[in-house]
């Protein structure tokens, strides 16, 4: 699937040209919305032809033939001739949170910043802090958030990982006949917001033959190495996976070993050790005798050895062995426990689907209720609904409730950015006459814990904020999150009766699981929402729920509309 690949490339297009010198502000707006719909949609471009792609919001004939131009050649001339036209290594400089065309246009013609080496020397040697429109904040600033990019360098978010080990798990069992069981292991079954690599584990009654084909991928760059049961490759889309061959006897314990993080396993080992048995990827086997007991499956291991089985999701050494043994695990919510989503975005603000077409999508996903949050205020990026629009967009609302009456319960709401001093940017008596409220932050990153922590505190004393969104403000592997006092904003959230959000979009996955569980210690409900911004995102509500299983979540904690 070359969707991600052509989304990133649109929008490096889109960064190139804002470099110019008389930047085309059109053209580069129309390469982002054509870098969000191909990213989004939810089939390979690759198999559509030019009138299937132009039906695509946001591609028109230009973008649809690169398209073409990529999936036949792996690469677009025009994209090639920017980037040998460019000085500056502008990928790797914009991945730094904080640095834009712009800023790395300056930053060349004034210091000769060229990449991050370059960039991190200017920054250290203090040579930016002197620049106009910069200083010491925005120099250290930068510091930080280059160490940011470089620990997150080599990770993949969840989503992409997941469907590259899907379509590898497919294309294999499609093609081998010999394989008796096929499972992927590590991170990514723990559902861990990014991943370093994929780990696939495979029984086969040809373990060689098997080994030939997972080499044999068309998505390979290079074989790192090829055995008969262990095989490591390279992908096109710069990710590594590594097979292990296993016997179908010891699948389970080994699908167990490859699972747990490094320390959920020395406790289990410690914990076999304690009943007389060793534990290993191959099974559990009696000390003394050396019998095995168990290991084909790994639901009958963790009975064995702490009496029920643990999710992936927990298997962190967050407490979850001491829970198991007492029967005291949590009862993990499942997608089919969530009947309704309570933030999305349509054309009337930066949304690529209408009304009709959201609520359409959300009745086939089966929901019970559903919310329209598109931005309201001066957030012109998002191009933001403003007062005089108001009634347009309730109006709208309206209409399509009607059509949808019978259906799906349709609740109008909107997404208000939380201002500096915690006020909302738009008109109360306006906020006032919708169903609910998501406030967010969406500028201002740059606070302390305190700034941000009173930034929440002001803003709940406004009583129609029904939920806060994406509370941390991150964009995984390219923005850090903004941090402040979590426990004193959530327990005031609580008393509030506001809802803390997990963001179910890939690229947000906010509140991460870590935080989800010190809300719910503070009595806060969670709503788990995808911000979609088009009909194919509204599929997405999954990776929110992988965050919530990973938190301890039960269907309890839940924060649920339709109920009240």
């Amino acid at each position: 699937m070359i969707n991600q690949e052509v989304s990133q490339i649109f929008n490096n297009i889109a960064d190139y040209l804002e470099m110019q010198d008389s930047p085309n502000f059109f053209r580069i707006r129309a390469f982002k919305k054509a870098a969000e719909s191909v990213d989004s949609y939810p089939e390979d471009v690759a198999n559509l032809n030019i009138y299937e792609l132009k039906k695509i919001p946001g591609i028109g004939d230009s973008t649809a033939k690169d398209i073409l131009e990529y999936a036949k050649a792996g690469k677009i001339a025009y994209y090639e001739e920017l980037k040998k036209a460019s000085p500056v290594k502008l990928e790797e400089l914009v991945r730094i949170q904080g640095v834009g065309p712009k800023t790395v246009k300056k930053l060349y013609y004034k210091l000769g910043v060229k990449n991050i080496d370059d960039l991190k020397k200017a920054a250290e040697s203090g040579k930016i802090a002197t620049l106009e429109g910069f200083g010491e904040k925005s120099q250290v600033s930068i510091l930080e958030n280059i160490k940011f990019a470089i620990v997150n360098k080599e990770r993949t978010r969840i989503d992409i990982a997941l469907e590259i080990a899907e379509k590898y798990i497919e294309y294999l069992k499609k093609n081998d006949a010999h394989i008796i069981k096929i499972n992927y292991g590590g991170s990514l079954r723990r559902k861990n917001e990014t991943i370093g690599d994929i780990d696939l584990l495979v029984s086969s009654k040809n373990p060689k033959k098997t080994s030939e084909n997972f080499v044999n991928y068309p998505e390979i760059e290079k074989v790192l190495g090829a055995g008969d049961t262990k095989s490591s490759v390279w992908l096109k889309q710069k990710i590594q996976v590594d097979l292990r061959v296993i016997p179908v006897e010891s699948f389970g314990s080994a699908l167990q070993y490859f699972t747990g993080n490094k320390d959920h396993n020395v406790l289990l080992r410690k914990i076999a050790i304690k009943k007389g048995y060793k534990l290993s990827e191959y099974g559990i086997f009696k000390k003394l005798t050396n019998k095995k007991i168990a290991g084909k499956s790994e639901k009958r291991l963790y009975e064995k050895l702490v009496n029920h089985y643990i999710e992936p999701e927990l298997r962190e050494d967050e407490g979850e062995l001491d829970l198991a043994i007492n029967n005291k695990l949590p009862k993990l919510i499942t997608l089919e426990n969530i009947k309704g989503d309570l933030q999305m975005h349509t054309t009337h603000s930066d949304g690529t689907n209408t009304m009709l077409e959201m609520a359409q999508k959300c009745v086939d996903l089966g929901y019970k209720y559903m919310g329209f949050t598109d931005h309201f205020g001066n957030l012109q990026v998002a191009n933001a609904i403003q007062p005089g629009e108001f009634n347009k967009y309730i109006d709208e609302i309206e209409e399509v409730r009607n059509k949808f009456k019978d259906k799906i319960k349709i609740l109008a709401g909107g997404e208000i950015n939380i201002k500096a001093g915690g006020e909302l940017d738009f008109k109360q008596n306006l906020l006032e006459k919708l169903d609910f409220v998501v406030a967010s932050i969406h500028s201002g990153f740059k606070m302390n814990v305190e700034q941000a922590t009173n930034r929440y505190l002001s803003a709940f004393e406004n009583p129609v904020i029904t939920i806060i969104g994406h509370p941390t403000g991150r964009l995984l592997t390219k923005r850090p999150p903004f941090e402040f006092d979590y426990e004193k904003v959530f327990q005031e959230a609580s008393k509030n009766n506001i809802v803390m959000e997990i963001n179910a979009h890939p690229m947000r996955l906010d509140l991460s699981y870590q935080l989800v569980k010190i809300a719910k210690k503070c009595g806060c409900k969670i709503q788990i929402s995808t911000d979609a911004h088009s009909v194919e995102e509204l599929n997405l509500m999954k990776y929110g729920v992988f965050v919530a299983r990973k938190a301890g979540l039960e269907k309890d904690d839940l924060y649920e509309y339709f109920d009240k």
